[in-house]
């Protein structure tokens, strides 16, 4: 995020003892460019040994109360003696709740954070709030809020963008929670002073914080300004995604004002409405929204219109109706059966030996049966839900079966397309072993782990495996063409993301 919009990056120090913040304030962070202290998770804490200690980086001092979301329990004179005290001690700041009724006197060279937060959600009269916090002249005002939709993320965006009364007046503000992870991503972009992270995993001090590693990795991106453009994965869940570590990588390679963030989602619909007011571009959809991204789009590519579902759409910037809508899985499937078997004939022939079942009615079950059926394949849909597996069999020209019935169907290609047995719960599995005949291929779309439970099986059983990062590459690849106008080499993505998931590599044997 170092862009020439880059926000302040704080890195937090909480919940621990005297001793290990000297330790984490003594380091040299990498990406860190300020420390917040927050003296009210600590135990006993010693300010002297704290803000004497050898250090490089500037401490904003923080004494959150119970009342604001902490868990200071002294007297509010108590804890104003605390703040007086960092400042006295060379604290470059301190952290002081708006709704605090004195504020601290403070030494010339501690700056103050006036800061207001709101675990509950986003409230209406922000701009009231924020009126009413620059009055009071501090250095910087921080607001947080809770993300309960994708609005609460525009809110946020155009209060940033509100005029400055003062030159010298810094704004800090953002969502928590996984909905308004965005927000902290795109502090730099939409003129956020500061952004907050986690020094080490684990260690979050709010919901939805990143740890700086994250935020580099992941996020950090090259120029980030306020034309920055946004793409993201919508869906439910989507912090299993590697989306963003993918698709953000190559912007930065291309040298591309793009950032790519993850957004949960309950509706397609409702994030799309606000899709303008987020300067948003593209989208990846995953479960449980193709469906719904197909019935939002008019102009569909014929995979996706042939199989009702999407899984990219394309923005204007301008409208909240998506320009274009695609569906890349069933050819992104195909194109990984046919690489792993040896060719399109080889596949052709396997076809033509015994029935393709596809396990899953949802919309990338759609695609890979699309796809597959357009190759020649015939064969089974099996599905838990009957009138939704039948309602799909039928338009893909596949016959429909129940789970009970996989161990009778013998097939030559079998594609599993349930988020079942995805990380974390990687021991779960909806075939049997007895319904993988020696020498089938199997894929599953699952690529978190990559070696899910099904493929450990599977290979017991002499079948020739495919994991579901083959399919995800190849679709992101074709994203990757529409979104920065020319595809990823495959090679350079699978290398990337055999990195990112190391030890996930195996989990599901």
């Amino acid at each position: 995020m170092r862009g020439p919009a880059a926000p302040v990056i704080r890195g937090v120090v909480a919940g621990t003892d005297t001793e290990s913040a000297v330790s984490l304030l003594s380091r040299d962070w990498d990406g860190v460019d300020a420390i917040e202290l927050r003296i009210d998770t600590m135990m006993a804490p010693d300010l002297e040994r704290l803000l004497t200690c050898p250090r490089s980086l500037p401490v904003v001092v923080t004494v959150r109360p119970q009342w604001e979301g902490g868990k200071f329990q002294g007297t509010e004179n108590e804890r104003i003696k605390l703040l007086e005290e960092a400042s006295r001690l060379g604290a470059e700041a301190v952290d002081v709740e708006h709704r605090a009724k004195s504020l601290p006197g403070l030494h010339e060279r501690t700056s103050l954070i006036l800061s207001y937060h709101d675990f509950e959600g986003t409230p209406a009269n922000l701009n009231e709030i924020r009126r009413d916090m620059e009055a009071r002249e501090p250095r910087e005002v921080k607001i947080v809020t809770t993300a309960r939709s994708p609005k609460d993320l525009v809110s946020i965006r155009r209060l940033l963008g509100e005029p400055r009364e003062g030159v010298d007046l810094r704004r800090t503000a953002f969502c928590m929670g996984s909905i308004g992870l965005p927000s902290r991503i795109l502090a730099g972009a939409w003129g956020s002073a500061a952004t907050y992270v986690a020094l080490e995993k684990n260690q979050a001090s709010a919901p939805g914080q990143l740890t700086v590693e994250d935020l580099q990795a992941v996020y950090g991106q090259g120029p980030v300004d306020p034309d920055t453009r946004v793409f993201g994965v919508a869906g439910n869940p989507v912090g299993q995604s590697l989306g963003p570590l993918l698709h953000n990588r190559f912007f930065l390679s291309e040298g591309r004002s793009a950032v790519y963030v993850p957004f949960l989602a309950d509706s397609l619909n409702e994030l799309i409405e606000v899709g303008p007011g987020l300067s948003l571009f593209g989208l990846s959809v995953t479960i449980p929204h193709k469906n719904e991204a197909a019935r939002l789009t008019p102009d569909l590519n014929p995979e996706a219109k042939a199989c009702g579902a999407a899984n990219t759409l394309l923005f204007d910037g301008v409208s909240s109706v998506p320009t274009r809508g695609f569906s890349f899985d069933g050819e992104a499937a195909a194109q990984a059966i046919e690489d792993g078997v040896g060719g399109k004939d080889e596949l052709k022939r396997r076809l033509e030996r015994g029935p393709l079942v596809v396990v899953g009615a949802g919309g990338t079950a759609a695609a890979v049966g699309f796809a597959l059926t357009q190759r020649g394949a015939r064969g089974f849909l099996v599905n838990r839900g009957k009138d939704r597996g039948e309602a799909l069999a039928k338009r893909l020209g596949l016959s429909f079966r129940g789970l009970e019935d996989l161990g009778s169907l013998d097939p030559s290609v079998v594609v599993h397309t349930t988020s079942v047995g995805m990380a974390p719960d990687v021991t779960e599995c909806l075939i049997p072993a007895s319904a993988l005949p020696s020498g089938c291929v199997v894929m599953d779309a699952v690529y978190r782990p990559i070696e899910t439970r099904l493929l450990g099986l599977a290979r017991e059983r002499g079948c020739l495996c495919i994991s579901g990062l083959e399919m995800f590459i190849r679709q992101a690849a074709m994203q990757a063409n529409e979104f920065a106008g020319k595809p990823f080499p495959l090679d350079w993505a699978r290398e990337l993301l055999l990195d990112a998931l190391g030890e996930e590599k195996v989990l599901g044997q």
